[in-house]
């Protein structure tokens, strides 16, 4: 079971899954948590398939991760929308993200929540680092046949709008602290298993 984290390559994994993709099971978000899963639908697909599945998720370095959502939602799509960052720089993105009650536009979640970190471990069996992704792919196959690789999509334009400032980037640092070491854990190993 892939618990689909925002902005770490899931629809390129899922194109990659092919036939052995299916999103939501049993009315699941795409995006649910691993509180959720475990909560509401991990006994359900566990009795339908006849074993527990492991479960997997992919993390990305928080900045990059926010910065690929900021260009994510500078898309012509989303142009005119609360959604929409066009005119908003990457700072300000950044700063709002951090508020209590973020704007639609940076309410964009924190990774170490969706994976249920606490501190040591997530809620999830194996974490991979958005960076190996080659460890996820390997992962995979032996597992499933792969028809295809992992090719790119639902790319973030490239354009970023100005610099994260210094000040910015240590209170996002220091807010986000938990998710942070969470990456920094992940990254480390490529591939980190829940004992």
């Amino acid at each position: 079971m892939i618990l689909e984290v925002p902005k770490t390559g899931t629809q390129a994994l899922r194109g990659m899954l092919g036939r052995h993709a299916a999103v939501g099971f049993g009315g699941a978000p795409r995006h649910i948590g691993a509180g959720a899963y475990a909560g509401r639908h991990a006994e359900a697909l566990a009795a339908e398939i006849g074993r527990v599945p492991e479960t997997v998720a992919v993390v990305r370095a928080p900045i990059e991760r926010l910065a690929s959502w900021h260009r994510f939602l500078q898309r012509d799509r989303v142009a005119g929308t609360a959604r929409s960052t066009i005119g908003i720089s990457f700072d300000d993105f950044v700063q709002a993200s951090l508020s209590r009650t973020p704007p639609l536009h940076a309410d964009v979640g924190r990774q170490d929540r969706q994976v249920g970190w606490n501190g040591t471990e997530a809620a999830v069996d194996h974490l991979f680092d958005y960076d190996r992704l080659d460890l996820l792919v390997d992962f995979l196959a032996q597992r499933i046949t792969l028809s295809r690789g992992l090719t790119e999509r639902n790319a973030s334009p490239r354009v970023l709008t100005g610099p994260l400032s210094p000040e910015t980037e240590a209170d996002l640092r220091k807010r986000n602290a938990a998710e942070f070491a969470m990456y920094a854990a992940v990254a480390a190993k490529g591939h980190l298993r829940r004992t």
